[in-house]
Formats: structure tokens, sequence, C-alpha cells
């Protein structure tokens, strides 16, 4: 099932309808639509004010993501051979952006101009070694006018990636837990710009705010705040020792942004709770703890801070 929150406290629908596992969700921009990957393939389109399911496309493989661009406008989809797909939602037909088996991760520009692939390893032809795999492949920036595949060299150990709404940057995070900062180009080019360590800590997702100013970045205490035009540490957001941001899902490449549409709020899932502070350090003391997270809330949630829609799958 699926459950639509508003406010972060009231419960006002639970869709159940397929009875197939749910494994890959998405919420629109503007919270009117969700989207739910299933086990079996599946792909939903539903209303979350009405509770209609909208459209329903037929697929072969688990569903791994989900992720709408600005508009809502087309889907971007990846499934468990590593197959990545766009749907246009007015056509509702799709592009194989990856046709090739193998595991990837995938991240849909807010404009619909790129598709970033990265986290990608590619199956053999070989007969010999069931599941063989070849050497991971460098980040690929796909052009999605032209259908150019960029390669960014020396980024094989990048695992998760993150585009600013104009597209005109790039943020990677990589293995050994450091923060690569990118500019692109309007043709998919990638420049290096800077690469981030900090000392005794491993980033693991990161995130553009709306205005492509700051980028969140998270690490196994909170946030970290970054200026993206001076690359230089704004503030950091602690949060307690025995928590983490449940938001950030780097296996299962779940698209996380915790920043409100102004850029005045950050959405902040801990073990405990669901907290919105603000972007500004000096206004800290204003953080607002939303509610507090059932048990089966704890084990898998998703939050979104566009209208505080929270999405919630078991």
């Amino acid at each position: 099932s699926a459950k639509i929150w508003r406010d972060g406290n009231l419960l006002v629908r639970t869709l159940v309808e397929n009875g197939e596992p749910i494994t890959a969700g998405a919420l629109s921009s503007d919270g009117t639509t969700l989207a739910l990957g299933f086990e079996n393939g599946v792909i939903e389109l539903w209303n979350t004010s009405s509770g209609e399911r909208l459209v329903r496309f037929e697929g072969a493989q688990q569903v791994t993501q989900l992720a709408f661009d600005g508009k809502s406008q087309n889907l971007l989809s990846t499934d468990l051979n590593g197959i990545v797909r766009l749907w246009n939602l007015v056509s509702r037909k799709a592009t194989e952006i990856k046709k090739q088996p193998g595991s990837c991760a995938a991240v849909l520009s807010r404009d619909s101009r790129f598709v970033l692939l990265y986290n990608t390893y590619t199956q053999t032809d070989s007969k010999s070694t069931a599941g063989e795999t070849q050497p991971k492949a460098n980040v690929i920036v796909h052009v999605l006018a032209t259908g150019t595949n960029n390669a960014i060299p020396n980024t094989s150990g990048a695992v998760t990636g993150a585009v600013s709404s104009d597209s005109s940057q790039l943020a990677l995070v990589y293995e050994d837990g450091s923060l690569g900062l990118f500019k692109l180009s309007q043709d998919g080019l990638a420049e290096s710009q800077k690469k981030i360590v900090l000392p005794g800590q491993k980033f693991t997702n990161s995130c553009f705010s709306s205005s492509g100013n700051l980028l969140a970045a998270a690490t196994g205490y909170g946030l970290s705040l970054w200026d993206v035009t001076t690359g230089i540490e704004q503030h950091r957001v602690v949060l307690d020792a025995d928590a983490h941001l449940l938001s950030v899902d780097q296996v299962r490449g779940e698209t996380w942004n915790p920043f409100s549409p102004d850029d005045r709020w950050l959405g902040l899932n801990s073990m405990e709770k669901i907290l919105v502070r603000p972007v500004d350090p000096a206004k800290a003391a204003a953080e607002l703890e939303v509610r507090a997270l059932t048990q089966s809330e704890k084990e898998q949630f998703r939050v979104g801070l566009d209208e505080l829609v929270d999405v919630q799958t078991d």
C-alpha cells in the first residue's frame, strides 16, 4: 500500500490496488501525482487528491527507481536489469536511455535536458560465468535532444549524482566519501571544478537548492551546506548521534531533495522524527518537529517538502 500524508500529521489517503510489493515511488513537484513501481515491473500513476489511478504501464522486471522532471511531463524509471527508460506522460510512450543489462542508477534533470547514468556495471556476453560483470563505467551524461552519451573521465567511483535545476552544475559523491563539483555545458560536457573532502567524514548523497547557489551534502552526522560558487562550507546541520537521514538511500538511488521550493527550509527525517529547520544558520532555533515516526515508517520512509507531502510505502 501507499499512504499520502499532508502537513506531516494528516493521513489523507491509502492506495491499495496492485497487490504486488511496492519497490519504488516518486511524487510530482506539484504534489498532485504519485508514481509507484512494483516488483512485477508495473508502473502506476495516481492522483493524490482523488485517489484515482491515472495510468498503468506494463513492465517485465522489478522497478528500482522512479523520478519526475520539474514539470511532471516525463518520468524516469530503472529496473532490476539496469534498463533505464524515460516515459512521456503525454504520449504515454517510453524511450530506452540505457538498453544493456547490468546495474545502473540514474538522475533526470528538472528540465528534461539530461539523464545522468552512474554506478553502472554492464553484464558481459560470457556464458562461462553467470552474472559476470565488466569493470564499473565512468559517469555518463545522456543528452535527450540528440541521444549523445558524454562520459566524464575518472568518475567510475561515483555512487550518487545530482544536477542543478538549470542543468548547469553537477555534483558526484564517490566511494571514498569525497564530493566532486562540475560545470555542465549545454551540450552535456562536464568540466571538473572542485573536489571536497571532509576529514573523518564521508559524503553519502547531495542535492542542489532550487536556485543552484547551495549544495546540501549528507554525511554520517547530518547535513553540510556549501556555497557552490566559492566551494566554501556555510554551516552544518548536526543530528543526534544515533540518527541518520532516512531520505538518503544511495543503494536504491532515490531522488533526494531536503530543500523547500523557496530554499528557506530544510526537511530532515532522523531516526525518530521529521524535522523542518531554516537554511539560514542564524535562525536554527526555529527548528520544528513535524511529527514522530511510527515503527513501520522508521523501516522505510520517504519525505518531500514541496508541500510537506510525505509518501510512505509498506
